[in-house]
């Protein structure tokens, strides 16, 4: 079972070799890692939005930040014997950045995990806000919320079952 979080990504336009706007990861994605990666993200967008909002910028990492966590926290909690190899990759194009995350999921997960997707994604206005606050103070994942509050964000995601 695998899960694809896309944000303003088509899988086709991440292809990195030999782009300086991209970065990409496949391989086990645990708590030690996340860390070592996340500082690696911080510097690549540091680089293309120097001259830029620094709350956008906040907001847009703190998203990657929870999402590369969700992956890590749910690899080391159900994946004891290994974790499964991973995907996390970053893309600026044309002044937005595109998020994409795939990882394995268990298959007593997939109907919750849907039923979640579908309800964060069709959350709007005072409704999101309620769900983000509500998740701030009951310790809940926040990055999905986080994407899906961000100005212009657009989420997309698929799971397949193998």
């Amino acid at each position: 079972m695998k899960l694809k979080e896309e944000v303003l990504l088509d899988e086709t336009n991440l292809n990195c070799s030999q782009q300086s706007n991209c970065l990409q990861y496949w391989g086990p994605v645990g708590h030690k890692f996340s860390n070592l990666f996340l500082v690696t993200v911080n510097d690549f967008l540091q680089k293309y939005f120097e001259n830029k909002s620094v709350k956008k910028l906040k907001q847009i990492f703190s998203s990657i930040v929870e999402l590369v966590q969700n992956v890590a926290d749910y690899n080391e909690t159900n994946f004891l014997r290994g974790f499964p190899n991973s995907f996390i990759g970053v893309k600026v194009f044309e002044s937005k950045v595109m998020i994409f995350t795939k990882n394995k999921i268990l298959s007593d997960d997939v109907l919750s995990l849907k039923f979640l997707l579908k309800r964060i994604t069709g959350l709007i206005g005072n409704d999101l806000e309620s769900e983000y606050k509500d998740a701030i103070l009951n310790g809940k994942s926040l990055g999905l919320l986080m994407i899906q509050r961000l100005e212009e964000s657009k989420f997309d995601y698929k799971i397949e079952i193998n």
